[in-house]
């Protein structure tokens, strides 16, 4: 009686400790299954449609235009409505509004970081929860000279990376960024750690054409915001950038280290389950003898 009590005893911890385990693993695919799901969505649009100045839809040309009108005025007004470095206001543009459909107005590709993530207009804690965000008050992400396409993401999320990894990208590593109707290159030029209040380490700088990646640091906390400067087509320097950010310590060693104990943990999980496979026929084995 007792070698059985003992026995349900080591079970019930055994499978406690594989739900713990798997549940993030699970839920990493089903969340990574969404995002490529709308990331295909876009890419089957991108291919039905053409240039902004050769489409022949009237929804995606207005929303092209009124996109650009408002990059123009938010240069023009210096981006007086950004209070902070992780504005979560409300998108200026619903794209339901445009009769488009689907809710990414693009998305992110980037290799060194073995990412590609949906773009949604508006950093709402739903969009931050699917993908990548552009910042209220920033750039629209069409490009365009005098304009700051600012995207932010989780640190992690779900058991989807997002911008985890963020600490990998070097000066001249490329980010990708393909929106309804075309896709724009960009190049990694500098990155530096910011305090959230720090307003200025994200506006336009006059004439140019940026993207700036921005996200939590160090990992698993957020009183700092990491953030990567880009440039399209590499056309300015880290030189020419004047943000030189606080001092921190880096994040990737504890990233690194997360990483070898949930290998460890599953490699542990799947001995155990082996083990137990391998008790279970030798038992069934001996009773049959018997």
């Amino acid at each position: 009686m007792r070698k059985t009590g003992f026995r349900l005893l080591i079970l019930v911890i055994f499978f406690s400790g594989a739900a713990l385990l798997l549940t993030p693993h699970f839920q990493s695919l089903r969340s990574e299954f969404s995002s490529r799901k709308e990331v295909e969505e876009i890419k089957s649009k991108k291919q039905n449609n053409r240039e902004p100045e050769e489409s022949t839809e009237r929804e995606y040309i207005q929303l092209y235009e009124d996109m650009k009108a408002y990059n123009e005025k938010i240069f023009r007004d210096g981006q007086s409505g950004l209070t902070d470095a992780w504005n979560f206001q409300q998108p200026v543009f619903r794209l339901s509004d445009y009769d488009t459909s689907g809710d990414a107005v693009g998305y992110l590709s980037i290799e060194a970081m073995d990412l590609e993530l949906p773009l949604y207009l508006g950093a709402s804690d739903e969009n931050l929860d699917k993908g990548a965000a552009v910042l209220g008050q920033t750039s629209m992400p069409i490009g365009g000279t005098n304009s700051n396409c600012v995207i932010a993401a989780h640190r992690g999320w779900k058991g989807i990376p997002m911008f985890r990894d963020i600490e990998l990208l070097q000066p001249g590593d490329k980010v990708i960024l393909t929106n309804l109707w075309e896709t724009l290159e960009y190049q990694v030029v500098k990155c530096i750690v910011i305090t959230p209040d720090d307003i200025d380490a994200v506006k336009i700088m006059e004439g140019e054409d940026m993207l700036t990646l921005i996200t939590c640091h160090p990992y698993t906390y957020n009183f700092q915001r990491y953030v990567v400067y880009c440039s399209r087509n590499g056309q300015i320097s880290a030189e020419e950038l004047p943000r030189e950010g606080v001092t921190y310590v880096s994040s990737q060693k504890e990233i690194e280290r997360e990483q070898k104990w949930n290998f460890a943990g599953l490699t542990v999980l799947g001995g155990g389950c082996m083990l137990g496979i391998r008790r279970f026929i030798l038992g069934k084995r001996k009773k049959k003898n018997s």
